[in-house]
C-alpha cells in the first residue's frame, strides 16, 4: 500500500471512529446521574460510559494524520497504548452485553449481577489484605462479601461463588450471542493482548517501525474494529434507554447496520 493510500484509509477510519465515539460520549453524558428503575440499567450506564471514555482517550493518543509527528516525546505516537485501550473497548462491550443486554430470564440476570457484586467486594477485601491495609470499613466489607457469598451458595450449583471466576460464558460465546463471529473477536483480541502483556510479537513490531505510515498501517484495522464494537454498544444501550435514539443520526444508524452484517460473517 502506498503512503498516500495509507493516509487516505487511515483518515477515513479515524473519522468514522471519531463520529461513533462522539455519539457514545453524548449518550453517556445525557444519561449520567439519571434515576433508573433497575440495577441492570445502572450497571449498563457505567459500563457504557467506560467504553465511551476509552474510545475518547484512544482518539487523544492516535495521530490525526501522517504529519502528526510533532509534540511526541518519542520518535512515533504511542500506538501501543491505543491497542491496550482497544482491547478494553472490546472487553467492555462483552461485559455490557453479558450483564445488561443478553436475552435471559430475570432470575439469571439477577444471579449475574449478584455474582458481580460478590466478586467486586471479595476482590476489594483481598486487595486491602494483600497491601497490609486495615481501614475502618474492612470489617463491613468482609461482612458484605460473606453475605453475598451466602446468597450465591443458596442459588448456585456451579461452585462459582469461590470468587475466582466472574463470567459464566467466555467472551467468544458472549460475542456469538451478540452477533459477532469468532474471527471478529478472538484473533483480534489475542493480538491486542500481546501489547497489554508485552509479549515478544509486540516488541518486535515496535522495533520494526520505520515511519509514521507504518504506525498508521498498524492502527487502520483496529480503529475500524473498535468503531464496530462502539456501534454495537450504542445499539444495545439505546435498547435500555430508547429516548436516546434521537441522538443517533442516520449515518450512525447505517454504520451500525453495516457492522452487524460485517461482524456476523
Amino acid at each position: 500500500m502506498s503512503d498516500e493510500d495509507t493516509t487516505t484509509i487511515y483518515t477515513i477510519n479515524r473519522t468514522l471512529f471519531e463520529r461513533v465515539s462522539s455519539c457514545a460520549c453524548t449518550l453517556s453524558a445525557n444519561t449520567s446521574g439519571r434515576m433508573v428503575d433497575s440495577r441492570r440499567k445502572q450497571i449498563a450506564s457505567v459500563i457504557f460510559g467506560k467504553i465511551a471514555l476509552h474510545a475518547y482517550t484512544m482518539l487523544q493518543i492516535a495521530p490525526s494524520n501522517s504529519h502528526d509527528v510533532h509534540g511526541y516525546p518519542f520518535a512515533f505516537p504511542d500506538y501501543a497504548s491505543v491497542f491496550v485501550l482497544a482491547r478494553a473497548v472490546m472487553e467492555g462491550y462483552c461485559t455490557l452485553y453479558y450483564t445488561a443486554i443478553d436475552d435471559i430470564s430475570e432470575d439469571e440476570r439477577n444471579f449475574r449481577i449478584l455474582l458481580g457484586d460478590y466478586h467486586a467486594k471479595k476482590k476489594r477485601v483481598d486487595l486491602l489484605k494483600a497491601l497490609g491495609r486495615t481501614p475502618a470499613e474492612l470489617p463491613e466489607l468482609e461482612a458484605d462479601a460473606d453475605a453475598l457469598r451466602t446468597a450465591l451458595q443458596q442459588t448456585d450449583t456451579t461452585g462459582i461463588w469461590d470468587g475466582k471466576k466472574l463470567f459464566l460464558l467466555s467472551n467468544t460465546d458472549i460475542c456469538a450471542k451478540a452477533g459477532i463471529a469468532q474471527r471478529n473477536y478472538k484473533p483480534l483480541y489475542d493480538y491486542l493482548s500481546s501489547y497489554t502483556h508485552g509479549y515478544p510479537i509486540s516488541i518486535e513490531q515496535i522495533l520494526d517501525i520505520s515511519s509514521i505510515n507504518h504506525v498508521l498501517n498498524l492502527l487502520i484495522p483496529f480503529l475500524d474494529v473498535c468503531s464496530g464494537y462502539v456501534c454495537f454498544a450504542i445499539r444495545d444501550f439505546i435498547r435500555l434507554f430508547p429516548d436516546q435514539n434521537v441522538f443517533v443520526d442516520t449515518i450512525i444508524q447505517r454504520t451500525i447496520i453495516r457492522f452487524e452484517e460485517n461482524f456476523r460473517s
